[in-house]
Parts: C-alpha cells; structure tokens; sequence
C-alpha cells in the first residue's frame, strides 16, 4: 500500500509539477518540504491544499456515491500575507 507521499509524489507527476514548486505553493522552503515528504506528515488541509495545486480536489466519498469535498484553506492575499 502506498504511503500518502508516494501518493502525493504520482500526482506531481501527473501534472508535470515538482516538489519544489510544491514548496513554493505552500510557501515553505525546499528542506521543510522534504521533511514533510519523508516524514509522511499530512493534514486535511495540506492535502487539500496538494490537490489544488494539481487542478484536482480532495472528495470523500461514501459508499452511497455521495461525494463530500474538502476544500483547502482560504488565505489571505495582500503585503502581508502567509
């Protein structure tokens, strides 16, 4: 079975994208997100976040075929931003 980065990793992949702009998007360095890799540490709203990022969208779905999406954080935009 597939640890959550090694999914994370197929869909960088799958969209032609790199770790680093991985990084970039989350606005951590490259190191933090290798820590995250190698650590397989992932919350909700990362993973959300990942899926964005690669034109996808993070969905539970259940087994009545009801899909429930899980949007990623809002962020604030502006100078002062994080």
């Amino acid at each position: 079975m597939a640890t959550v980065s090694q999914r994370v990793k197929q869909a960088l992949v799958g969209c032609g994208k790199k770790q680093i702009e991985l990084a970039d998007h989350f606005g951590i360095s490259r190191q933090a997100m290798s820590n995250k890799f190698s650590r397989d540490s992932w919350s909700a709203d990362e993973l959300a976040k990942v899926a964005a990022f690669v034109g996808g969208e993070l969905v539970i779905e259940m087994p009545d075929g009801q899909r429930i999406v899980v949007d990623p954080p809002k962020t604030e935009e502006g100078p002062n931003a994080v």
